[in-house]
């Protein structure tokens, strides 16, 4: 199967908590001929980010559970000193990266769980006006406690119909072994059956012995993948 292009996608945890690498990171990768995206909860997106980044990326990810203030602490959205995300600041912030280049495309990702699953995002949405919004259904890793059933998904979905240009619904199922995901130490890794060891699986490292024997060691639904990044709006992918 052949791409017109290959999309690098920084995401953590939290990858702009090494914000003075991020930079050097995207210039080598864009360098390399890899498309750049990057996956951000937004608390470290500020203007000197904004400035370094925004002319080289291809989308910027916001990961946004919540509009509630109450729900948000439960779900951990605060920093160490327990302040939340602003995001009236992070809508304008949005919209100045759009200024600085206007090709960036900015998508929203939100976790439906337990705590958010009867939230109405409308209003949030508006303002953040994202390209894409993907929700994706709690993937029970290590425990269910947060996890949302099937009628609860769907209607959070239904719920939001009003956005069904944008929206992306991706279950659990369409998750599993459909991602090409490399940790921090150079392994590729795949979410694993609940129960199953920590969660992870993952290969030898990459540097020892090659990505293809490496991705070899992996389980790879090639089928799945092609689902999520193939539409009928071929450009929004991620």
């Amino acid at each position: 199967m052949a791409w017109p292009s290959v999309r690098l996608n920084l995401a953590g945890g939290e990858p702009l908590l090494h914000a003075t690498k991020i930079p050097d990171i995207v210039s080598h990768a864009r360098g390399l001929g890899f498309e750049v995206s990057l996956i951000s909860n937004g608390s470290r997106l500020n203007d000197l980010v904004l400035h370094q980044l925004a002319s080289q990326l291809t989308w910027l990810g916001i990961s946004v559970d919540s509009a509630s203030s109450v729900t948000n602490r439960a779900i951990g959205r605060v920093d160490r000193r327990g302040r939340l995300l602003n995001l009236d600041q992070l809508a304008t912030r949005l919209i100045e990266a759009s200024r600085s280049n206007p090709e960036l495309r900015v998508k929203v990702n939100t976790v439906v769980n337990q705590l958010n699953r009867r939230e109405d995002f409308s209003d949030l949405i508006r303002s953040l006006a994202p390209e894409k919004w993907k929700a994706l259904r709690m993937l029970p890793v290590v425990n269910r406690k947060l996890a949302v059933s099937d009628e609860q998904f769907a209607g959070f979905v239904a719920r939001h119909r009003a956005f069904s240009g944008i929206l992306r619904a991706e279950d659990n199922h369409d998750m599993r072994e459909s991602y090409l995901m490399i940790d921090p130490h150079g392994r590729f890794f795949q979410n694993s059956p609940l129960g199953r060891g920590q969660g992870y699986t993952y290969s030898r490292p990459i540097l020892e012995i090659g990505a293809r024997a490496a991705f070899a060691e992996m389980n790879f639904d090639h089928a799945r993948f092609v689902s999520r990044y193939v539409r009928r709006d071929a450009g929004a992918t991620g």
